[in-house]
């Protein structure tokens, strides 16, 4: 055994950095910093787990620290930002308990606790549509939207500018979401950029803060839909995200219903569970059923809503 190139005669204390050699395997020592992130809790409740946490050399805040953050810590399932960058970059999501058992812990070459423990895991409340078994540590998230290229639907749907941690997420996962075009577009040149944008296999992204209301019948949205063009609401890379799936009842995009030619309610509109009237177009984000994220016909949309709709927008902490 050598340590550093050099025979190892007697007990030493390794270093970081060290390289060891044992026979024709080579091995090299690198100290773990946990750096823990806290979410959905407040500073009185962190702050006696950054006491425990001084104890055995860790440290957490409230922050999360892009490629430094080695565990998630929160009491409960809650959706969080937090949590989705947790999953995404496959960081153990657990509760106050792992950082009070690592704590307990008498002697320090003592292995830290499973972190997958049923005791160390956050638990699910009541009534919550999250299970623990979304937040399970799972690689597959990394590539899940890999080669799924999304354009955000224009500023006129909205006031808010396109959610800069949607495209993020999706830029992690795999998946790429580019601007639209400006409000000041004409009509002729949208029409041209949508159509080339369906043809190169793009598909469309509708903010959830987007009005979700009776639309005229000029609305680009129209030209999206004739295209051939799928659109997806921004919670659904969120909801394949928890699930890490992008199965077709996961999936889904939504259904825009074309304008009704006699100015009566469409029976689409209807059957869907959303309002419609004549020159008006409506989504039916539950009713249409997924296809693959390629320009071509859209399938026959059943009428039944989903088990678990996709979550909001979650909130900050």
């Amino acid at each position: 055994t050598k340590v550093n190139g050099a025979r190892l005669d007697a007990s030493r204390e390794l270093l970081d950095g060290d390289e060891i050699e044992l026979g024709s395997s080579t091995f090299s020592v690198r100290r773990l910093r946990l750096s823990l992130c806290a979410s959905g809790m407040g500073r009185a409740e962190i702050a006696p787990l950054a006491e425990l946490c001084a104890s055995f050399s860790a440290t957490i805040t409230r922050e999360w620290h892009e490629g430094e953050t080695t565990h998630l810590v929160m009491p409960s399932v809650k959706l969080t930002p937090k949590l989705l960058l947790a999953l995404v970059h496959c960081v153990p999501v657990v509760s106050p308990a792992w950082v009070r058992a690592c704590a307990a812990r008498t002697v320090a070459s003592e292995p830290l606790p499973d972190a997958l423990a049923a005791e160390m895991r956050p638990r699910v409340d009541t009534g919550s549509q999250l299970q623990l078994k979304d937040v399970e540590i799972n690689p597959a998230r990394r590539t899940l939207f890999a080669g799924k290229r999304f354009v955000w639907l224009p500023p006129q749907l909205t006031s808010e500018p396109p959610p800069r941690e949607t495209s993020e997420l999706l830029k992690l996962m795999g998946g790429e979401a580019v601007l639209g075009w400006t409000d000041e577009s004409c009509e002729r040149a949208v029409a041209a950029f949508i159509h080339h944008k369906v043809t190169a296999g793009f598909a469309f992204l509708l903010p959830d803060a987007a009005p979700q209301a009776l639309l005229p019948p000029s609305h680009p949205l129209h030209l999206v839909n004739k295209a051939g063009g799928l659109v997806f609401s921004e919670s659904t890379p969120r909801f394949c995200l928890m699930t890490a799936s992008i199965e077709p009842h996961i999936f889904k995009p939504l259904q825009v219903l074309p304008p009704a030619e006699d100015g009566a309610a469409t029976g689409g509109a209807a059957a869907a569970g959303v309002a419609g009237n004549g020159g008006c177009v409506a989504f039916g984000g539950a009713a249409a059923a997924g296809v693959a994220l390629e320009a071509g016909p859209r399938e026959t949309a059943p009428t039944a809503a989903p088990t678990s709709p996709p979550p909001s927008r979650p909130p900050p902490s």
